[in-house]
């Protein structure tokens, strides 16, 4: 099946699919990305091409189209499942209409909210896991402003935690086997400078 994804607030979650409701059409052309599962989303193609990815590969086939002259391409995002494709259309759909303010280093407040718009604030917003896999997903798809709002999701939600909290979100263990044990001498051994025989 192809969703089409024209406004993100039109399509609720149904057991991991997605179904389209009152969708508006669009003049814009169409581009689908399917992800690893196979899930075809509609996108237009101004807010799919927010990924350098998307970009560089409609316009090396941009004779590609059908006949009534909307384009048909399919890209596969092979690395990204269907609910974190549908996460990251959802952002570039957005970005369309509202431009993300551009995060800037020093971060200048430990507050999300200070540093993008409030839509942005809520978008970050999501569990550890699914924060990771969007970081992962922008850097895949070539898509910066994402990828930046992802990273200060994930640097705001580790800003004072503690070793052992960031194991657990990291999902890290602190047991240690005698064989890694024995490997990390091992790799420390091999580190130390090597005395040099010295001459009389």
């Amino acid at each position: 099946n192809t969703y089409a994804l024209t406004t993100p607030n039109s399509l609720f979650w149904s057991t991991r699919r997605y179904a389209a409701a009152e969708i508006m059409t669009s003049a814009d052309e169409q581009v689908i990305l399917v992800s690893k599962e196979n899930e075809k989303f509609s996108v237009p193609v101004t807010a799919a091409k927010l990924s350098k990815i998307v970009e560089s590969t409609i316009d090396t086939n941009d004779d590609d189209e059908h006949e009534d002259g909307k384009t048909l391409m399919e890209i596969p995002m092979k690395k990204v499942s269907g609910a974190i494709l549908y996460k990251v259309i959802e952002y570039c759909t957005h970005h369309q209409a509202e431009p993300m303010t551009e995060i800037t280093t020093p971060l200048k407040s430990s507050r999300i909210e200070d540093m993008v718009q409030p839509w942005y604030a809520g978008f970050i917003r999501v569990e550890h896991g699914i924060l990771f896999e969007l970081v992962a997903a922008a850097n895949y798809m070539d898509i910066k402003p994402l990828l930046d709002l992802a990273c200060l999701g994930v640097a705001v939600m580790i800003k004072g935690k503690s070793a052992e909290d960031l194991r657990n979100i990291l999902n890290i263990s602190e047991y240690v086997t005698p064989e890694q044990q024995a490997e990390i001498r091992q790799e420390n051994e091999m580190d130390q400078p090597q005395p040099q025989n010295q001459e009389d």
